[in-house]
């Protein structure tokens, strides 16, 4: 006698695909349903939009200004982005996207030494589908991308040295205000970064085991206040529970990005990984967990919703 298993699976397998007709076909090689990449660009040209909410630490060895030395100095950041894609007949896709960032050290110390910082980014691009070969599950993308970021940085401890230097040597009124005056331009600094990062983008999938890879020079613009050039390369690996069954909903990925900046010599890497339901084509909804080792270590949790159309 069959076990009530297999007659569950013979009679999910004889019903229709009720999601053929939702959004997201276009994200489907060779049986797999492919998640979006974490951080890189995607090969694929669907339309879609979609929000992420993420609370982030960093921790270093900082001064320690009140005892001398240093000490493990940790800031907290806070980050919402929104960005959205319009695929036109799977042959040409336009992105956007726009993210804020705040963040503010972790204790008096580093409130008074480090400061905190704002940030607005936002940016888009153009990229194309050069071939797709379903049968083998894979798929080559083009594209050129362009960002511009925005960072205010408000350092309070800069501000009280300043005038604490200054000010007993003030003597009148208008010596207390030029002093004053004086150490206030150093409260807030602001700089900007803008880049252009052409991309290869590339997908590979079969059944329920899926794989994105990119590669993508970072240009600077002239004027830009980051001048470094870099490359920016990585590769996503994932599952998708739901091939198997349709009562396991689940994908899970995970991600490496490296990313090098040639002046001056800088590595840097992270490594992601995620949870996300699958059980519809047209949604995709889960949570991040990423790790950036390194002098500065990063640490973050992200919440992930994106609508496919």
């Amino acid at each position: 006698m069959a076990s009530f298993d297999a007659i569950a699976d013979s009679d999910a397998s004889a019903r229709p695909d009720t999601t053929a007709d939702m959004g997201g076909e276009h994200r489907r090689l060779n049986g797999h349903n492919f998640l979006s990449p974490i951080t890189l660009p995607s090969a694929f040209l669907n339309g879609s939009v979609g929000t992420q909410l993420g609370f982030g630490m960093l921790s270093f060895e900082g001064p320690d200004v009140l005892e001398g030395g240093t000490k493990t100095s940790r800031v907290f950041a806070y980050e919402q982005s929104l960005g959205g894609q319009i695929g036109i007949l799977n042959r040409v896709a336009v992105e956007v996207y726009a993210s804020g960032t705040a963040a503010v050290g972790g204790g008096l110390e580093e409130v008074l030494v480090l400061g905190a910082l704002a940030d607005v980014t936002a940016g888009g691009g153009v990229k194309t589908r050069v071939v797709s070969l379903e049968d083998v599950g894979f798929q080559l993308s083009l594209g050129t991308f362009v960002q511009y970021r925005r960072d205010l940085f408000i350092r309070p401890g800069d501000f009280l040295a300043a005038a604490a230097d200054r000010l007993p040597s003030a003597t009148t009124d208008e010596e207390v205000k030029q002093v004053l005056g004086e150490a206030a331009s150093k409260l807030l600094a602001e700089q900007e970064v803008l880049e252009i990062a052409p991309a290869v983008m590339v997908a590979e999938g079969a059944g329920i085991f899926g794989a994105h890879f990119s590669f993508s020079p970072r240009l600077p613009v002239a004027g830009s206040a980051d001048r470094s050039v870099g490359l920016r390369t990585g590769a996503q690996a994932e599952l998708d529970f739901v091939g198997l069954s349709s009562y396991a909903p689940i994908a899970i990925c995970a991600e490496y990005v490296a990313d090098y900046a040639i002046t001056p010599d800088r590595l840097t890497h992270q490594l992601s990984s995620g949870l996300f339901y699958s059980g519809r084509r047209d949604l995709s909804l889960g949570a991040v967990f990423a790790y950036a080792p390194g002098d500065i270590t990063g640490m973050s949790g992200t919440l992930s919703l994106e609508y496919f159309f």
